[in-house]
């Protein structure tokens, strides 16, 4: 795992609460990008990956309800994972043959934990939900106030236009918050593509300085 550094003190936001993200981070790589950059408090109550995708990618129209249907709309999506993606043990063995992964958790542990709703999300559930879901996921560790290497698909030269890409803060690597742009009208954005200049820009840092560090590195 990575080790703690000299990063922005954080508490994690309660649900619906909205901050800014830390200067150091908005310095390091929002600095010159259109609009604020917010983080967006959502449950800790071990679902809060799923809540996080939930609110990132806009499920059910998420922001829309109150903090406890939230709640419920991102449980819901992790039993609708669990049900829909991870019900073939080939398919996810495979998966990790093609990433070139040879240890990895069996898919019998990854349900089990999936089952639990108070069982945090781990990198490899994470890694494979990405690419089932066609989705781009980066990581700001706020104990070193950057991006947290070898978990996302962000390794490649040019993003894939097809693909959605969202930002989430790990806060004290014990819980995850969505991050948004809030936009000049006062609407979030929280889903990115690859042409926008803030994909484009994180794509360059992330390969820069994440090109060494592999999934294992961080597992």
């Amino acid at each position: 795992m990575l080790q703690a550094g000299a990063g922005s003190s954080l508490t994690n936001l309660k649900p619906k609460q909205v901050k800014r993200i830390p200067k150091p981070l908005h310095a390091r790589y929002f600095n010159g990008a259109k609009g604020q950059f917010y983080r967006f408090g959502v449950s800790d109550d071990g679902s809060c990956f799923y809540h996080t995708l939930s609110a990132s990618l806009g499920v059910d129209d998420f922001h829309r309800h109150s903090k406890r249907a939230q709640q419920s709309i991102g449980r819901n999506l992790r039993r609708s994972i669990q049900e829909r993606l991870f019900t073939n043990a080939d398919d996810w063995n495979r998966f990790w043959t093609t990433q070139g992964v040879k240890s990895h958790p069996s898919h019998e542990e990854v349900v089990r934990k999936l089952k639990d709703p108070v069982q945090w999300a781990d990198v490899y559930a994470i890694r494979y939900l990405m690419d089932r879901l066609d989705v781009n996921i980066l990581f700001f560790d706020q104990w070193g106030d950057r991006v947290y290497c070898g978990v996302e698909n962000f390794k490649v030269e040019s993003p894939d236009p097809k693909r959605k890409h969202v930002l989430v803060m790990w806060v004290n690597h014990a819980h995850f918050e969505p991050l948004f742009r809030m936009k000049g009208d006062g609407s979030m954005q929280t889903i990115f593509t690859a042409d926008d200049d803030i994909i484009k820009n994180l794509y360059r840092k992330y390969h820069a300085e994440c090109k060494d560090v592999k999934l294992h590195d961080v597992a």
